[in-house]
């Protein structure tokens, strides 16, 4: 067994080399703690830290005081208005919220508490105002419109399975109901007994009536009522609340490890301090975890394990997307600096007793960058050497991250494509232009729950996204990464990601959704002809590191130049698979004719408004311009991924053809009219302009 374990360690030394020198990974390892990150979550879960509240402010000064502690610089927390009324690009600021007190009693036919805010922060809904009311209660199912029909709601309280937002919204405003009890969840008969936060749609009507109250429970106490009204019974609540809706302010916690180059674009790490209480996974874990990652560098190159950074690392703990929203809007030009960075939400869980995998989001195909593939390097030397694979593993990990307190969980990771979700989605919008990787931890199955406590969040996962980032971050900011080291990274995982479009490509014309072989062509060519548009600006990319490096972008424009004719072949490729079906001979590549349709929206050329950065907000849209850009569309196009995609791709050079089927390649084949409904929505809001190409052109 032992010569078992040394071979297995000296494989894991040889089969998973990393941008970084061994010394300089062991090392990383060895700061790294997933333990003190442990004990960050402990405190940080302690405060019901909504954005804009007087708790969340708590966990701001907490944060700000280990900052200091460790000695970062330049630690403070800055302050935006959150009023209702201040727009950061197509984000409405929204006021504070602070629930004080809110408890439900059943007071007939028996007294009974079912909820209480001061044992459980989560049961009361964000946005409910104070009130002091006894009514009847009432079940009113998904709480649709026509789940009313036939049911007197007003001066009631009533009951839904459903989100109580929408519910609200019908039965208070609509219907004049009392207030609303809501024991949806989204995984009922696995977990019982979890209580979901969740809010109201909006706290004041246009005509300025206020919003009432709504609370959650749990499914289990939401079918006990439920079996009680069923059986005949009436069932009376008294529920008191005290809450306050006010101006104020959204808080970023920022802090710097100064670069020795001021003029060099700086390296970014953000993840959320906001949610309810306890919220340890969600996401004090990812603000635990940064906090021990800056502490990590810090001692690091107080020891002179590492060289002090060229690029200044920052930090900045925000509320989720409102934070960095105010950021970017309120500093265009220091996001202009920023290279690239990381997003930390959800990083703690246990991953076995989740049934949870960790997993590294890539930048979206709009936004290809070597951030990806440096991430990716290191994600694989931690997930290779932390997992049992075979009888040859000698049943240990071969480079073993461990925490004293955590598990011994294998790293069940992957690397996977983009998705929204958390504030990197902010960031990699084409104007920001911060491409950014997102780390994090699903299923969750206590996510946004009362049932998301510390015990939850494992140090051993904590430790290990802590190295994978401080890595990627010494690699990026260090003073002589190996560039051709990277592009050599990048090139390789960029075969392997064309090779799997490929595949995606040939599986088309397996398909019977499209309505003839052809159509089936025209999108599988698309797919692997936007695969090596992807990595020719993948490879590019890495030049930023080293601009000033004439034989690295001599190597790097060979490997384009090689991407040049494998794109030749692969798609002769699909093109001869394609005759091979319909019977005939293999042939010359053939571009299949364009229709009318597809040749007008070639000529016509979106254009970016310019003072509207990031992601694309339609209530603005449809607030703005009166039209909803999505009314009528398929379901695809309705995906939050596709519509993120869409409005990215607009570069002012892409075609709104060349857009549709930019983001076809990337997800599904969208139909060409949803995308150029879409455009008509956001000129009329002007947030784009459309001109001809012929125009342009002149």
């Amino acid at each position: 067994m032992a010569l078992l374990w040394a071979s297995s360690l000296a494989r894991a030394e040889k089969d998973f080399p990393t941008l970084l020198p061994a010394k300089t990974v062991d090392a990383i390892i060895a700061h790294a703690s997933g333990d003190i990150a442990y004990q960050h979550i402990r405190r940080i879960s302690l405060f019901n830290r909504l954005a804009a509240s007087e708790a969340y402010h708590r966990s701001a000064e907490y944060v700000l005081t280990e900052l200091k502690k460790y000695g970062l610089d330049d630690a403070h927390i800055e302050q935006y208005p959150a009023d209702g009324k201040t727009w950061y690009y197509m984000f409405q600021s929204f006021h504070g919220w602070d629930g004080e007190s809110g408890v439900v009693w059943l007071v007939s036919p028996h007294r009974e508490k079912i909820a209480d805010f001061m044992e459980m922060p989560a049961c009361l809904c964000r946005w409910s105002n104070s009130a002091q009311v006894r009514g009847e209660l009432i079940y009113v199912g998904a709480g649709r419109p026509e789940d009313f029909d036939g049911k007197d709601v007003k001066n009631k309280i009533v009951l839904t399975s459903s989100s109580p937002g929408p519910v609200h919204e019908e039965a208070v405003f609509n219907r004049g109901a009392l207030g609303v009890i809501s024991f949806s969840y989204p995984r009922p008969l696995d977990y019982p007994d979890p209580v979901e936060r969740d809010g109201i749609s909006h706290y004041e009507t246009s005509d300025g009536r206020k919003s009432t109250f709504a609370f959650k429970i749990s499914y289990r106490k939401g079918q006990e009522l439920l079996r009680m009204l069923e059986g005949g019974q009436k069932l009376e609540l008294e529920v008191d609340v005290k809450a306050r809706v006010y101006p104020s302010q959204y808080e970023n916690v920022i802090a710097t490890i100064k670069g020795t180059d001021p003029e060099a674009e700086e390296f970014l790490l953000t993840a959320h301090l906001c949610h309810f209480d306890p919220g340890a996974n969600d996401n004090a874990s990812g603000a635990a975890t940064i906090l021990e990652i800056a502490r990590a560098l810090k001692e690091l190159i107080a020891t002179g394990e590492i060289e002090p950074p060229r690029r200044t690392i920052r930090f900045i703990w925000i509320p989720e997307m409102s934070g960095s929203y105010a950021y970017a809007a309120t500093h265009p030009e220091r996001t202009d600096k920023i290279m690239c960075g990381l997003n930390l939400d959800m990083v703690g869980s246990y991953l076995n007793r989740n049934n949870s995998g960790f997993y590294f989001h890539l930048t979206p195909d709009s936004m290809p960058h070597f951030i990806n593939d440096v991430v990716a390097n290191f994600a694989d030397f931690v997930g290779q050497t932390n997992t049992e694979f075979d009888y040859y593993s000698g049943y240990s990990f071969t480079k073993p991250i461990l925490s004293g307190q955590g598990s011994r969980d294998s790293f069940r990771y992957k690397i996977l494509p983009f998705m929204g979700g958390s504030d990197h989605r902010i960031y990699n919008d084409r104007l920001i232009n911060v491409p950014m990787v997102f780390f994090n931890v699903w299923p969750d199955p206590y996510y946004e729950t009362n049932l998301d406590t510390p015990d939850k969040c494992d140090p051993t996962t904590m430790r290990r996204a802590a190295v994978v980032a401080v890595a990627s971050a010494v690699f990026i900011t260090g003073p002589k990464p190996n560039c051709f080291a990277l592009a050599g990274e990048v090139y390789g995982r960029g075969l392997a990601r064309i090779g799997e479009d490929i595949k995606k490509a040939l599986h088309y014309f397996n398909k019977g959704e499209f309505k003839d072989l052809e159509t089936a062509y025209k999108e599988a060519d698309n797919v692997v002809r936007f695969a090596f548009v992807r990595e020719k600006k993948a490879i590019s990319s890495v030049s930023l590191l080293d601009p000033q490096d004439a034989s690295l972008s001599k190597y790097i424009a060979d490997i384009a130049r090689s991407y040049d004719s494998q794109e030749k072949r692969a798609r002769l490729d699909i093109w001869n698979h394609y005759l091979a079906i319909r019977g005939e001979k293999k042939g010359k590549l053939e571009s299949l004719k364009l229709s009318k349709e597809e040749i007008a929206a070639q000529d016509i050329i979106p254009f970016r408004n310019e003072k509207l950065r990031g992601p694309l907000g339609i209530r603005y849209v449809v607030t703005r311009g009166g039209m909803n850009p999505l009314a009528g569309a398929s379901p695809i196009m309705r995906d939050e991924r596709v519509i993120y995609e869409v409005f990215n791709f607009i570069d002012g050079k892409n075609s709104v053809l060349d857009i549709r089927n930019a983001a076809s390649a990337e997800y599904s084949p969208i139909p060409l009219p949803d995308v150029q409904r879409f455009m008509e929505a956001l000129a009329k809001a002007e947030v784009i302009r459309l001109r001809t190409a012929s125009a342009k052109r002149q």
